[in-house]
């Protein structure tokens, strides 16, 4: 864009963006853009970010493993950039932080030597966040062994901007950014492309969730809106790690899945496909069970349901198939079905998501 078209998108006097492109151009934030065709007099100059040079990282903490990703201000991945490492069972919130400082300081010198500044680094943890105190709600599935454990605690001594969020509302953020893809699709339900509302559901170690209205997350008064893992899908069923029984979470999490079967969820989803009879019978109960807990998540909220964690790449081919179990429990069918989506990120969607909201906090700064 010319300093001409950005002062009459953004309504301020062109002095003010001048002052504005100086201050981009002294950080370095500030390149040449497309030459345009004259007109008859001078050429008009054009400006863009670089997409190289400045970058977020997002890490995700799941409770046996961390993922972090880097990502630039256009949320576009570094390729090089990303690395996944096993985390120790039943940790400490000091040993957690250890691992963190560790992973961000090893992100920090290769952004370094690839001339990439970090301006932020997100945190996604599977825990709901208390706003007032930054308490960790929900610390069971991070098998973290202290009794209270604060934000702070996790991000002690990480260089720069830091942020601590829930998991799911970053794998959120990352389906529902423009940047993190073309966004989820649900033709002729009168939500196409990058669609406003949605719940999203992540399957990972635990079983949580988010929901964004109109692209902002619902956060609900004790900050436990969208836990989805304990909504309960068979009465008087297996114990919950929240104590109670029957619920999602004790079904459908990586979890609860590798305990029954004994095995990686890979390798139960390959005797899967190769038609292993104990396979495919545990297969049955858990879409049974997770089209219960889609049912009662659409029956609130009436929206596209999108499928997150790292389940979700797992279950693409069962996912016509789940999305008719769900059908078949709802009352309103005749009435449109919103279906069930699989992520665009299953892998570092978290991660990705988190970079992204620290690259947004970024640029609200400039």
């Amino acid at each position: 864009m010319t300093k001409q078209e950005v002062a009459a998108a953004v309504g301020v006097s062109l002095p003010t963006v001048y002052q504005a492109f100086n201050a981009l151009d002294d950080r370095g934030l500030l390149a040449p853009g497309e030459e345009r065709g004259s007109t008859g007099g001078r050429r008009a100059a054009t400006f863009r970010i670089p997409h190289d040079g400045t970058g977020a990282i997002g890490i995700s903490v799941t409770g046996s493993e961390m993922r972090a990703v880097v990502c630039n201000l256009y949320g576009e991945r570094y390729t090089g950039l990303v690395i996944d490492t096993e985390l120790a069972a039943s940790s400490s919130a000091a040993a957690l932080n250890t691992a963190l400082r560790k992973l961000v300081d090893e992100l920090f010198a290769k952004a370094e030597r690839r001339g990439i500044e970090i301006v932020g680094t997100g945190i996604g943890l599977p825990s709901a966040i208390e706003p007032a105190t930054g308490r960790l709600i929900n610390t069971k599935v991070l098998r973290l062994t202290d009794s209270t454990v604060l934000a702070r605690d996790i991000t002690a001594g990480i260089p720069g901007a830091v942020d601590v969020f829930n998991d799911a509302d970053c794998g959120a953020f990352a389906q529902f950014c423009p940047a993190g893809g073309e966004g989820y699709h649900a033709d002729g339900c009168g939500f196409v492309g990058s669609a406003r509302t949605m719940a999203y559901l992540s399957l990972e170690r635990g079983v949580g969730g988010s929901i964004l209205i109109n692209g902002t997350p619902l956060h609900g008064v004790r900050n436990l809106s969208g836990e989805f893992g304990h909504i309960c899908v068979e009465t008087g069923g297996r114990a919950c790690t929240c104590g109670q029984h029957g619920c999602l979470e004790a079904y459908c999490s990586t979890a609860a899945l590798a305990e029954e079967q004994g095995c990686t969820l890979e390798d139960f989803f390959n005797r899967a496909a190769e038609r292993d009879r104990r396979a495919l019978e545990a297969l049955d109960s858990y879409l049974g069970h997770l089209a219960r807990g889609i049912h009662a998540i659409r029956m609130v909220l009436d929206c596209p349901v999108v499928i997150g964690g790292i389940t979700s790449y797992y279950l693409q081919p069962y996912i016509g198939r789940l999305d008719a179990l769900v059908r078949d429990l709802d009352p309103f069918a005749s009435a449109g079905q919103q279906p069930v989506m699989t992520s665009l990120h299953p892998f570092h969607g978290v991660a990705f998501g988190a970079a992204l909201q620290m690259v947004e906090r970024f640029i609200a700064t400039l």
